[in-house]
């Protein structure tokens, strides 16, 4: 009876020990995997602050020649880069510091194309269609801002013509704040197409209209 209790006592401490090894590669696992993940992150935060730095020398090099420059794979550098950044702050959070100072530094770029763009416009008879999208990451303050920026990307994506500029209202940017107060924007979503603003959710069909129309 003695010897059976020593073989069940040895069977709970193998159990014991094996339940211990099994938690300890889990964690050493777990914390490569993590350490992996996060420089993955930190290098494409490095990647992020080169592209973004070679694309305002692109907007500089542009304005030489307006007229000749257009470029419509500024704009798409612009829209890849805006989607690693979404990617970022998926990964990291939005109130990651890193991610918050890119975004700030994105949301220039945007603003600086948006003008660029503008004058090209004008001055040079381009048949462009310029939209400017505010909105929030807070469900609480903007419901429908994940489904307005569904229907802006499918516009740009359809209309070749068509730029679109998003714009977070929650990010700490004098740039963005002046162009809210230009715009009278106190709601979000608003979207601005060509100079008409429009407060609140925008269905697709309301878009087309005034793309095609204007």
């Amino acid at each position: 009876m003695v010897d059976r209790k020593k073989v069940i006592l040895r069977r709970y401490l193998v159990a014991l020990v094996l339940t211990i090894l099994i938690f300890l590669i889990g964690v050493m696992l777990g914390g490569g995997i993590a350490n992996i993940k996060i420089g993955k992150l930190a290098k494409l935060e490095r990647e992020m602050k080169t592209r973004i730095m070679d694309l305002e020398l692109q907007f500089l090099l542009a304005e030489e020649q307006p007229c000749s420059s257009e470029l419509p794979g500024l704009a798409e550098e612009l829209y890849q880069i805006g989607g690693k950044l979404n990617y970022m702050e998926r990964q990291k959070g939005m109130d990651d510091p890193g991610v918050l100072e890119l975004k700030k530094y994105y949301s220039l770029l945007q603003i600086r194309h948006w003008l660029f763009l503008k004058m090209v416009k004008e001055r040079c008879k381009k048949d462009l269609h310029l939209i400017l999208y505010f909105y929030s990451n807070e469900p609480k303050k903007c419901d429908r801002c994940g489904d307005q920026g569904i229907i802006l990307s499918y516009l740009r994506k359809k209309y070749p013509n068509v730029r679109v500029y998003s714009f977070d209202v929650g990010l700490d940017s004098g740039a963005i704040k002046t162009l809210m107060k230009n715009f009278n924007i106190e709601v979000v979503p608003t979207v601005v197409v060509d100079g008409k603003v429009l407060h609140g959710f925008q269905k697709k069909e309301e878009l087309e209209r005034l793309l095609q129309g204007s």
